[in-house]
């Protein structure tokens, strides 16, 4: 027979018992409101940016696809003189340009940001315009206005919507987790890791939730940093610093000043700025003005973007200052790598492909999830 302390203590530890399950499923059920709270709340901003964000992967190539004598141009002979095609883009339209955009490929259109804020493509090899518009008046422009900023613009040039989208951004990662703690806090999660096709609506809508989640869990979560890095550089620069374990570089900056002499034709300058960091493709360049010299913005062979400088000066061609960024320290060259994940743009072009899938899947998450609640609301 047990002694009465025995019986005392085994019915403590069923009493404990007891209590962490109660609380358990307490916590279960707060934690599926706020999950579904959350969609709920977000759910249009979600919708929205998912699916400008998938349209945002392909929209270069869209412009290239349906608008192609404005965007792409038959290679015929040698491209001519980077002051030649300036010199034709200014005199007709009888504005001065400030930055130059080379095609990335051969048959690529050339593209000139004039001082008033418009763009302009031009045939390189035959000098001709094809084409004069805004920002968003092109597809890929359209599509990153609405995505980063939802278009919306105040009278003194603010976009306080982008706030909003990293809100959103920042809710989606909450969701995301909480499904995840949802799959794996009960027994043997790695069971419920499968799809049954042929199963009821109910049963399969729910194990595509749960599945799809788990294994679009880190994608999404990093897809959503590499988004709000855009717009809240402080918090997302720490957390990429405190795991590198080092800090991020800044840019350098190249004091000028215009002292009204005649600037050195822009090809010889280009050239030189180009042979300061020779083994890169020039991605864009910045034409001088009274308090900058000529810049090039350059990408370097080991680089997923363009983000290595080189500075001339415009009166006597020295170049002032380089910085290869290729060259960077870990934190740095995460950093930088933000953009081309965010887009999917690394390691292969197929890559694209999946990015869209991760892009869409919010709104599977989002239909499922809400459908299995209405059943379980009718039923």
């Amino acid at each position: 027979m047990p002694s009465p302390l025995e019986v005392y203590f085994q019915h403590f530890q069923l009493i404990v018992y007891f209590e962490r399950l109660c609380l358990f499923k307490f916590m279960i059920k707060i934690l599926r409101k706020t999950h579904l709270t959350i969609a709920l709340l977000t759910s249009v901003f979600i919708v929205l940016l998912s699916l400008s964000g998938a349209l945002l992967i392909f929209a270069p190539s869209l412009d290239k696809l349906l608008f192609s004598t404005q965007w792409t141009v038959v290679p015929q002979g040698k491209v001519h003189n980077v002051a030649a095609m300036v010199s034709k883009v200014e005199l007709e339209l009888a504005e001065k340009v400030s930055i130059i955009e080379p095609g990335e490929f051969a048959e690529d259109v050339w593209r000139f940001r004039l001082q008033s804020g418009t763009y302009v493509n031009l045939d390189p090899y035959r000098l001709k315009i094809t084409k004069q518009y805004t920002f968003e008046q092109h597809i890929y422009g359209f599509t990153m206005l609405f995505h980063r900023w939802l278009l919306y613009q105040d009278e003194q040039g603010h976009r306080p919507m982008q706030d909003w989208v990293s809100i959103t951004a920042l809710a989606l990662m909450i969701n995301v987790l909480i499904g995840f703690y949802l799959w794996f806090k009960p027994k043997a999660p790695h069971k419920r890791l499968k799809i049954k096709r042929f199963s009821n609506k109910k049963i399969f809508y729910s194990q595509l939730h749960s599945v799809l989640g788990v294994f679009f869990c880190i994608p999404l979560l990093l897809i959503a940093v590499s988004g709000i890095a855009f717009n809240w550089k402080t918090p997302t620069q720490w957390l990429v610093q405190s795991l590198t374990g080092s800090q991020i570089e800044t840019v350098p900056q190249v004091t000028y000043r215009d002292d009204g002499s005649e600037n050195l034709p822009l090809a010889l300058l280009v050239d030189k700025g180009q042979a300061a960091l020779k083994q890169g493709v020039i991605y864009r360049i910045y034409l001088p003005s009274n308090d900058q010299p000529l810049r090039l913005r350059i990408k370097m062979p080991q680089e997923s973007h363009a983000y290595s400088w080189v500075w001339v000066d415009p009166k006597s061609a020295q170049v002032l200052n380089t910085y290869n960024a290729q060259q960077s320290n870990l934190a740095t060259q995460v950093w930088h790598f933000k953009y081309k994940f965010h887009i999917g743009q690394f390691i292969s072009p197929h890559m694209e492909w999946l990015w869209l899938i991760f892009s869409m899947s919010p709104i599977l998450f989002l239909f499922t999830g809400l459908w299995l609640r209405l059943k379980r609301a009718k039923r």
